[in-house]
């Protein structure tokens, strides 16, 4: 995933007049609701009863807004939530943030929020020491972290605890957050459907002279317009793409040249990511084809071991075994990357369908179908889609693409 640079004033103003007849396209939609968010913190109370865990310690960033709808930022002082076996949430907070912490678990009239205690700590006492006691006060005697608590907090509370009494919590965050709901599926679904629709308006705009860069300003405020947030952009033109996570510069477009955009966006919260590899205003070179066909093989392969019961290593190894076939090397040698991520609130999530996954797929999990070949100093090719189990094999969000003449 790569961050566009910023664009100018007066080049966003240009491009917002070039795409004027894109607008938001998820009016009918709505986020994730504050009853949705307080059945998301019982289903958790639920999973820490059944792993005899007491506490679940998490600080801001998705799994924090998955749980609470809020964000915030990191900073050396600890913030965050511990969401206890009984279904309670406990605040922790710098004290002088008191306030503002109030007004987040109170919300409004009409977001309410989660409600729950505060713990504030001032600034000569440090976060640990409070906590800790709270935490013994409240009978917590096995304390879980959420995998991406910084490893200092989670270090300091062992110390306090008993290092043997702090719990890795990757098994929980995924049996909470892997398998998405019916309004989890419907933002993700979207959110690919409007990436798809910017793949569309970009191509018909395209022509020789303009740059990676260019292509790339042209993606994000596309994206925006259709009402993606976040947004970012990988565009790569023909040696460039021989790069997985190749540079996005000023090379500019040639009659004939090859492009794979890399892109997507946040629709209330959930991601999009999809992968094009097309010609641009010209014939495709035989050896092009046939790499852009094994490619278009290997993810429809991938694509049909999808269902649940399966072990995500599979999925991974269905794709893998065509490109093989086809005479592109086995294992890592021109498909070098695995065959996708788990995505949801975030671009990247477990679990992951790598070769070494023993993950077993479960109907609602989501995942991107990417398989990719790479001729170093020539091009590449990869196509994406975003996929997710159903209880009898999976779904595409948004149409594949059909040939590599276009992206559509």
């Amino acid at each position: 995933m790569a961050i566009p640079s910023a664009i100018s004033e007066a080049r966003r103003e240009e491009l917002n007049d070039e795409f004027k007849e894109l607008s938001h396209g998820a009016k009918d939609l709505s986020p994730i609701t504050p009853q949705e968010h307080r059945a998301r913190v019982a289903k958790l109370a639920g999973l820490l009863k059944e792993a005899k865990v007491d506490g679940y310690l998490v600080e801001p960033g998705s799994t924090f807004e998955y749980l609470t709808g809020k964000g915030w930022w990191l900073s050396e002082r600890l913030f965050g939530i511990v969401v206890l076996a009984d279904g309670n949430v406990l605040w922790v907070a710098p004290a002088f943030e008191g306030e503002i912490v109030r007004g987040l678990m109170a919300g409004t009239e009409d977001a309410p929020g989660l409600g729950g205690e505060f713990l504030g700590w001032d600034e000569h006492e440090y976060a640990y020491a409070p906590l800790a006691a709270a935490l013994k006060k409240k009978g917590v005697e096995r304390l879980a972290v959420e995998p991406r608590l910084r490893h200092f907090i989670a270090y300091e509370m062992g110390e306090l605890l008993g290092h043997d009494r702090i719990v890795y919590g990757a098994p929980l965050t995924q049996a909470l957050r892997a398998a998405k709901d019916t309004h989890e599926l419907q933002l993700m679904r979207r959110a690919n459907e409007l990436t798809q629709r910017a793949f569309e308006a970009v191509h018909e705009r395209l022509k020789p002279g303009i740059t990676a860069r260019q292509i790339s300003e042209m993606f994000t405020v596309a994206q925006e317009r259709l009402g993606l947030t976040k947004v970012w952009n990988l565009s790569l033109i023909d040696a460039n793409a021989a790069e997985p996570h190749g540079s996005t510069d000023d090379t500019p477009l040639e009659k004939g040249s090859l492009l794979l955009v890399d892109t997507g966006g946040s629709l209330y919260g959930y991601q999009s990511d999809n992968t094009r590899t097309w010609v641009i205003d010209g014939e495709v070179p035989d050896e092009v084809q046939k790499v852009w066909r094994v490619v278009q093989s290997a993810q429809q392969a991938a694509f049909r071991a999808l269902e649940p019961g399966v072990p995500a290593k599979v999925v991974d190894q269905a794709a893998r075994k065509v490109i093989a076939d086809a005479g592109y090397g086995a294992g890592y040698e021109t498909f070098t990357h695995r065959l996708g991520h788990g995505i949801g609130m975030d671009v990247h999530e477990p679990p992951y369908c790598d070769g070494g996954s023993e993950a077993i797929l479960e109907p609602g999990m989501c995942f991107s179908n990417e398989p990719g070949i790479y001729l170093r100093g020539k091009f590449g090719v990869r196509l994406e889609n975003i996929v997710s189990v159903t209880e009898d094999g999976g779904e595409v969000y948004g149409p594949w693409q059909e040939s590599p003449l276009a992206p559509r």
